[in-house]
């Protein structure tokens, strides 16, 4: 059994070494109920419908698939202080004890610690938020236990079915693989949107393409967003 089995499977929204945009954190001094209700806690997922499923399907010319997750490992960028550490065991089993099972068992387990931030994920409307408030105005006090999110988890997420773009920000930029902690505006966006013939309809999934990331510079805090 190798030491790097973990196998994190992403719904079809997310691409290895790329971003999805989802929501972004809210203005806590501004803050407005959303659009599909105060109690909605599904932001732009309720998009997904019957009708939108049905018209990404008529996209599918060739039947072909491609796996949205990767391996993970201890080497693996993470965030700090993000990271996951595993030990393959063989319990019960010390000094060449076999189990008795009506013949000489033998297995192998595996017991794992580590932070779900690593790798390719979805993050919930209750991950990010700005002075305490979250989507939907949400405050944390309201949701946020040690135990879980009361509200706003990725459990409530359905089935990302639908359209999607991939926005190569790499090439748009001429780098080999952005720096983290780059800042992307939606004006950066619509001029590579533009120069890669990609035109938009709603709704879409958009990916952002960064070309894989260099764990020298994981933790790097944003310079600054600007106000394009």
């Amino acid at each position: 059994m190798k030491n790097q089995i973990f196998r994190r499977i992403a719904a079809p929204l997310v691409l290895a070494g790329g971003l999805i945009v989802i929501a972004g954190p809210v203005l806590a001094g501004t803050c407005v109920p959303s659009k599909w209700g105060k109690d909605d806690e599904l932001g732009a997922a309720n998009y997904v419908t019957p009708k939108q499923v049905m018209t990404a399907a008529e996209l599918v010319k060739k039947g072909e698939s491609h796996p949205l997750g990767i391996v993970i490992d201890m080497e693996t960028p993470a965030f700090p202080p993000r990271g996951l550490s595993l030990q393959v065991v063989q319990p019960n089993q010390q000094g060449g004890k076999r189990l008795p099972f009506g013949y000489e068992a033998s297995y192998n387990d595996d017991v794992a610690h580590l932070w779900f931030g690593i790798g390719p994920q979805i993050d919930g409307l209750g991950h990010l938020g700005e002075g305490g408030i979250y989507y939907n105005c949400n405050d944390e006090k309201d949701f946020a236990a040690i135990t879980g999110l009361t509200k706003m988890g990725v459990h409530n997420i359905p089935p990302m079915i639908g359209r999607g773009v991939l926005i190569d920000m790499a090439k748009h930029f001429k780098k080999d693989t952005l720096p983290a902690g780059m800042v992307i505006n939606a004006s950066d966006l619509q001029a590579a949107m533009k120069a890669q013939s990609i035109y938009r309809s709603s709704p879409r999934r958009c990916c952002i393409g960064s070309h894989g990331l260099d764990r020298r510079h994981v933790g790097e805090r944003p310079q600054g967003l600007g106000k394009r």
